[in-house]
């Protein structure tokens, strides 16, 4: 069995042809009316599926002339259409001959059985007469002209109404792009689109025009080359063909140069963007000038007020000798032993700030200090001297712990208070001892302990009730720096102190 099927659209005829072949039927296809009729003529089917609405001669031109034609007039005819689909268009298919009228889309099952059922009653054509015109000539080409007037009349309503959603479209997508073209244009940081190919500018922004000084028209007519100066050129495009590549990185400090030859830096984040079936990469620049500028100033002002502190702790520091200097001086001029010995331990106080303020005024820092190298300096500078004791040795056992000075200050008079102690009680009547230091973190507390191997504190004298200026001294200066002491005797004695790392707000 083969069937012929007529339709303007090839994946109609795709469809249908699948459909029969499916089901054990030859197929030949045809575009419109008078390529059917060529074809059929040419080669007899028995049986022809066409659609109506087609270019050249239509569906129910095609179903007169195949029954005028003596030859044809007995093969089944069947409309299959979407566009055709009134009552009366029915109507005027049948009286033209046609055998079946189906509306598009039909149920595969549903239009298999209306095909096996025509061929089935034109296979009894000696019992069943075959279906030809059934009204006068006159009478079909009245009805044909009306369906064609009333299809045609559809068709430019159809127009129309399109027409005025294009309309409606147009008047909507030319206000969006009103709208993006002001949001784009009221962007404060410069908005610029580059050719990926060509690195030709496609678009800017305002604020980009007013950057580089150029007119939008002026832009178009140039490429990245154009912007940037010659000697950052390689570095520019080596980050211009990385960014188009979809690598994720910010450039930093891009160098930038304006019409008139000046040059700001900028910031610029970058993305690739598909424009007209064209890749882009846009790049949106912030100038960074004035923030450059501003830091620069403030590096400017810092590196001053490191060059005056610096000079400030120099100063402080030969004051300090000087008083130093002084009070040993009167020491040794005063007869009074007990006036001498406060004196000598009043300089010894004043030392332990010559060194630290010795150590802030060649430390890269003017505001840290390392622990180990300040208390390493205040020890050796205390050794020489011990008076009359020069064979008391002290070990230190410092972690490389940097603290801000204002800790370190109060810590360095206590060490010199505990080693001056044990320097001057510990030991009596022997040849030698032995102070230890140690120093270092534990957990986020800062941990000083000073031992001696001497005799140990007399039974009944504590911190709290000694007679003394020095442990005085050392009790206030840990309450001050919200510490804990703790004084342990036999054999020796161990002072351990304790403090949180705590570090001034700015």
């Amino acid at each position: 069995m083969n069937v012929l099927i007529v339709d303007d659209k090839p994946e109609n005829l795709y469809l249908l042809r699948a459909l029969l072949t499916g089901n054990g039927f030859a197929v030949t296809c045809a575009g419109e009316g008078e390529e059917a009729l060529r074809s059929a003529r040419s080669s007899r089917p028995d049986l022809i599926v066409s659609d109506i609405l087609m270019p050249g001669m239509d569906g129910f031109a095609l179903c007169r002339e195949w029954k005028k034609d003596p030859d044809l007039r007995t093969i089944p005819f069947v409309f299959y259409t979407a566009t055709y689909t009134d009552p009366r268009d029915e109507k005027l298919a049948l009286d033209m001959g046609a055998d079946r009228f189906l509306i598009k889309p039909t149920e595969p099952d549903v239009f298999m059985e209306q095909i096996r059922s025509l061929l089935a009653e034109y296979e009894a054509a000696e019992k069943v007469q075959v279906r030809q015109i059934q009204e006068p000539e006159e009478t079909v080409m009245r009805e044909y002209n009306q369906v064609l007037v009333r299809k045609l009349e559809e068709k430019v309503a159809q127009l129309e109404d399109t027409v005025k959603r294009l309309d409606a479209s147009e008047q909507e997508l030319e206000r969006a792009n009103r709208i993006l073209r002001t949001i784009f244009d009221s962007a404060r940081d410069g908005i610029l689109l580059a050719d990926a190919v060509s690195r030709r500018f496609r678009d800017a922004n305002a604020a980009m025009c007013g950057m580089l000084g150029y007119s939008l028209e002026e832009l178009r007519e140039r490429t990245v080359e154009d912007i940037h100066p010659p000697e950052e050129l390689p570095s520019i495009l080596q980050s211009f063909d990385r960014l188009v590549r979809r690598e994720l990185f910010l450039a930093e400090d891009i160098p930038v140069r304006r019409r008139d030859g000046g040059v700001f830096f900028a910031d610029v984040h970058a993305s690739v963007v598909d424009l007209e079936g064209q890749t882009c990469l846009m790049g949106i620049f912030h100038d960074i000038t004035a923030r450059k500028r501003a830091e620069e100033r403030i590096c400017d002002l810092l590196r001053e007020k490191e060059t005056l502190l610096r000079e400030v702790h120099h100063r402080i520091k030969n004051n300090m000798s000087s008083i130093t200097g002084l009070l040993r001086l009167q020491a040794q001029a005063e007869p009074d032993s007990a006036a001498a010995r406060a004196l000598e331990e009043a300089a010894d106080r004043v030392r332990s700030m010559v060194v630290l303020y010795d150590k802030l005024y060649r430390s890269e820092s003017i505001r840290d200090i390392s622990l180990k190298e300040y208390l390493l300096a205040l020890i050796g500078d205390m050794s020489p001297g011990f008076p009359g004791r020069t064979d008391v040795t002290v070990e230190t056992a410092v972690e490389d712990v940097v603290l801000e000075a204002n800790l370190v200050f109060p810590l360095g008079i206590l060490v010199t208070e505990l080693i001056t102690n044990a320097v001057k009680y510990a030991f009596p009547g022997r040849d030698r001892g032995t102070v230890r230091i140690s120093a270092g973190l534990e957990g986020k507390n800062i941990v000083l302990v000073c031992e001696d191997d001497g005799v140990g504190l007399p039974e009944g004298v504590t911190l709290d009730n000694s007679p003394g200026f020095g442990f005085h001294l050392v009790r206030m200066l840990v309450r001050q720096m919200r510490g804990t002491i703790l004084v342990e005797r036999n054999p020796g004695t161990r002072f351990r102190i304790e403090f949180a790392i705590r570090r001034e707000t700015q």
